[in-house]
């Protein structure tokens, strides 16, 4: 990819939102007439052209509006964060979290050719377990060895390399032995929200400093040529410790390795407003079919139900179709 104007096969299917209140399409070069000749940034305030149908990723594809505060703009030149990308590495705490979060943006990704490898912190070992999925008892090793192999094949099916482990290389810094970071536990502050739990032990991810993790990070970022470093936003999408410690070992492996840390922008949970400044939208919303073998791969962790996903636990969440992407 070049990233020039016109070539670059992502901005076809990226948005780029900001606080205006009303929907607008991508306008052709020199069509908008709403730009400002003098090549400044338009008024929001003004009117625009309702989206043509498919084209506004806050509708949904069977006619129903998802968001009352849905907005669209056109991406500034440039915007797109992975434009010119080649090598994209996705840094994620679980195994499911690549699927759940990401699975659409890497698919689009890799369909365009991008190579993409992700890096997995932990094993997921405090997962409960889908009640009839056949897989082996929550806290047992046989699961977490049941959820590397799950984490392969939906890798598989994304067309993404891995999986890699932080903490074992190629993940881990030079002259240290392998570590493994294990899963940090969480409780439910919310419905909606997550926190860190009571019982994380010496070996939970959370454990380990920064620096630590980041160098096992910059490691594996610098055997595998990576351009783009790509995690949570800083409150891990919904509160989750090991998301929010990675958002803080990711962005600082890519500060430290010298390359650009782009976070993953989350539609709440809650159905509020996401915060969309700066923000590059990727619409998926049409290619559902493609994704489920990448989910289904996850059987130990949910179902999926229709266009939601419904956890081992019992709790629903729409499925990641729309994705946000924010360099920072």
């Amino acid at each position: 990819m070049t990233g020039r104007e016109g070539s670059d096969p992502f901005l076809a299917s990226a948005v780029r939102t900001s606080p205006p209140a009303v929907a607008v399409i991508l306008p052709i070069a020199g069509s908008d007439p709403f730009a400002d000749p003098r090549a400044e940034a338009p008024d929001p305030r003004h009117s625009a052209t309702p989206p043509v149908p498919g084209s506004d990723p806050f509708s949904d594809p069977r006619g129903e509006t998802l968001h009352p505060w849905h907005a669209l703009s056109p991406p500034a030149a440039g915007s797109d964060p992975f434009a010119g990308r080649h090598r994209v590495v996705f840094a994620h705490a679980h195994p499911d979290d690549e699927a759940l979060a990401t699975g659409a943006l890497i698919q689009h990704l890799t369909e365009a050719g991008v190579a993409v490898a992700v890096v997995t912190a932990t094993r997921g070992e405090r997962g409960e377990v889908v009640p009839g999925s056949g897989a082996p008892p929550a806290g047992s090793r046989d699961l977490d060895a049941h959820r590397e192999d799950e984490l392969t094949a939906a890798l598989r099916a994304l067309g993404a390399e891995g999986p890699f482990f932080l903490g074992e290389p190629p993940a881990r810094a030079p002259g240290l032995a392998p570590r493994r970071y294990v899963d940090s536990g969480m409780r439910w502050l919310t419905p909606t929200v997550a926190g860190p739990g009571e019982d994380a032990g010496p070996d939970a991810f959370t454990s380990a400093t920064v620096a630590e993790a980041a160098a096992d990070l910059v490691a594996f970022l610098e055997s595998w040529d990576a351009d783009l470093v790509v995690s949570y936003e800083v409150d891990g999408g919904y509160g989750h410790p090991d998301h929010v410690h990675l958002h803080h070992v990711a962005r600082t492996a890519a500060k430290s390795s010298g390359r650009p840390f782009a976070e993953v922008i989350s539609i709440p949970r809650d159905g509020t407003p996401p915060d969309s400044e700066g923000v590059t939208w990727y619409d998926r919303t049409d290619r559902l079919d493609d994704l489920l073998p990448a989910l289904h791969a996850h059987a130990s962790q949910f179902t999926v139900d229709g266009r939601d996903a419904i956890h081992s636990g019992g709790q629903r969440e729409p499925l990641q179709l729309r994705t946000g992407v924010r360099l920072r």
